[in-house]
């Protein structure tokens, strides 16, 4: 796995968040991570796990724009568990502790600093099948 400071750095001006919906066999949720940004929920239903993650992203993104904040907050790498799982599945491979329904998005930086309100991001489509299973 790449360590976080080799990996390419967010700007307002370019970048992207990655968004990965899992679930482990061991839990009864789905849990959702934005890598880039080190923002993590859970949900039972991995659609509007999806939906509150985009919006906390855009919610976060707004708050470095309006307030004029250190771009390092677009710069937060979430735990490399989370990249393990994402690399895995970019690599077809799912993981045995993971169900097999996933999701995998990114969302281009400015699209984000661009939207007016969360509803305005569309993530780009899944790197891979939306799901599986």
């Amino acid at each position: 796995m790449m360590k976080p400071e080799a990996m390419r750095r967010n700007t307002l001006e370019g970048g992207q968040v990655t968004l990965v919906v899992f679930r482990r066999k061991k839990d009864r949720w789905f849990t959702g991570v934005a890598l880039e940004l080190d923002i993590v929920e859970e949900m039972e239903d991995p659609l509007a796990l999806l939906q509150s993650l985009t919006e906390a992203v855009w919610l976060h993104v707004r708050g470095v724009v309006v307030d004029r904040l250190s771009h390092g907050l677009l710069n937060r790498w979430a735990p490399a568990s989370y990249w393990r799982v994402h690399e895995a599945l970019r690599a077809g491979r799912v993981p045995r502790s993971l169900r097999p329904v996933y999701f995998v998005f990114t969302i281009a930086l400015p699209a984000l600093v661009a939207a007016k309100q969360p509803a305005h991001v569309t993530p780009r489509a899944p790197e891979l099948a939306t799901a599986r299973g």
